[in-house]
């Protein structure tokens, strides 16, 4: 199993912007989440791509989340959380790893980012320019 940053980082911007109304520039997110600036636009480039963030250029742009998505597809549109390395020979330890692949998995799919988010969007009147 492997959870990078990406998934983190993915996993921390949609929780800020939960409950925004306006859109949010990466400085923004990266100030107050202390997260490194580059990264979240790399990251958020992968979030807007895959649907889950819009971006709107200009002084008044920014991202904002579409929609309250599973967190299953936030840490799928950075990567896949579950990677085995090879196959096993004891059956037991493939079949344990196998279930919590799926515990992992389903609990992903069934907790929404509002589940995360720590009171929904908390900055919505600051604006920080690119």
């Amino acid at each position: 199993m492997l959870i990078n940053s990406e998934m983190i980082y993915a996993l921390q911007i949609v929780a800020y912007l939960y409950g925004s109304k306006k859109y949010v520039n990466t400085k923004r997110i990266a100030k107050d989440e202390k997260l490194s600036v580059l990264f979240v636009r790399k990251v958020a480039t992968k979030l807007v791509n895959a649907g889950i963030l819009t971006a709107v250029e200009g002084v008044n742009g920014g991202l904002m989340l579409k929609k309250n998505f599973p967190l299953a597809d936030v840490v799928h549109a950075v990567g896949d959380p579950i990677v085995f390395a090879g196959r096993h020979k004891n059956k037991k330890i493939e079949k344990l790893l196998l279930d919590i692949k799926q515990r992992f998995l389903r609990t992903l799919n069934y907790t929404k980012i509002n589940k995360i988010s720590k009171k929904g969007f908390r900055y919505a009147e600051s604006n920080i320019q690119e």
